[in-house]
């Protein structure tokens, strides 16, 4: 289907990478009978009040489903494992060693930042963050926001479907994405070639989610997490603008001299 109907191959894998993490969470879940979605108790703690009403519940979805997607993913996989993997190259360091050397150190502390009631959930948010690093890897800071965006929104929908639907609520939503995931994993080209890199994010990209990260922070809650990603946005921009201004080069202009 993504690839068919014109999609860039990388939301396919994306889709596919994202229902393969969700699922070891469900499995979990399943199987551990003190698991849960992390405890009710701590809806409050992801930003879902026990009193919430519908526009809470959907400030909670867009915040969760795409503003800290965007924010994290430019913070940890665009400034810090993009930066540290290009110097660990232009040091010499071979690309497949620098991207793992730069990628567990970046992916421990994103889970560091993280923090989890339950500790069950930790060894799969570490796999969930090596992920994202591959899908960076794969195709650019716009494959790894839309798997965290993907994962996100389906989480943030359960916990939702939890607090005003009950058990019936969340087994519709697990019961929609399952048909979902199910979609990309039979519908993606997984036999065709590796996925070369997408092209390196762009200018409009970059201003676009700042904005988008801007007009979230005031009209669903300010946070620094989005105004730091912001910032460091709108400073890349910045410096891709300037570099390609073309300074031209004047011939220098001779001088007479009068004997």
């Amino acid at each position: 289907m993504f690839t068919r109907l014109g999609c860039p191959r990388w939301l396919g894998v994306a889709t596919r990478a994202t229902a393969i993490v969700v699922a070891a969470k469900i499995i979990v879940i399943v199987l551990s009978p003190t698991a849960s979605l992390e405890g009710a108790s701590n809806y409050d703690a992801w930003g879902l009040a026990p009193e919430a009403n519908a526009y809470a519940a959907f400030c909670f979805l867009i915040r969760g489903g795409l503003l800290a997607p965007i924010a994290e993913e430019a913070i940890f996989r665009g400034a810090f494992l993009g930066s540290a993997w290009a110097l660990l190259r232009r040091i010499g360091i071979k690309d497949h060693t620098a991207f793992w050397t730069a990628a567990l150190p970046v992916s421990l502390l994103f889970v560091c930042l993280h923090e989890t009631v339950n500790p069950t959930f930790i060894w799969i948010r570490m796999s969930g963050a090596l992920a994202l690093a591959c899908m960076y890897r794969l195709g650019g800071l716009r494959a790894a926001v839309a798997m965290h965006a993907l994962g996100n929104f389906f989480w943030a929908s359960l916990i939702v479907a939890d607090q005003f639907f009950g058990y019936d609520g969340m087994l519709a939503v697990l019961a929609i994405g399952a048909m979902l995931g199910y979609t990309a994993l039979r519908e993606s080209q997984a036999d065709t070639p590796d996925l070369a890199p997408s092209p390196e994010l762009t200018v409009r990209s970059a201003l676009s989610m700042a904005l988008m990260l801007v007009t979230g922070a005031l009209t669903l809650g300010v946070s620094p997490l989005y105004g730091i990603a912001a910032l460091g946005l709108l400073c890349w921009s910045m410096v891709r603008l300037l570099s390609q201004i073309e300074i031209p080069a004047t011939p220098p202009v001779p001088v007479e001299v009068r004997s």
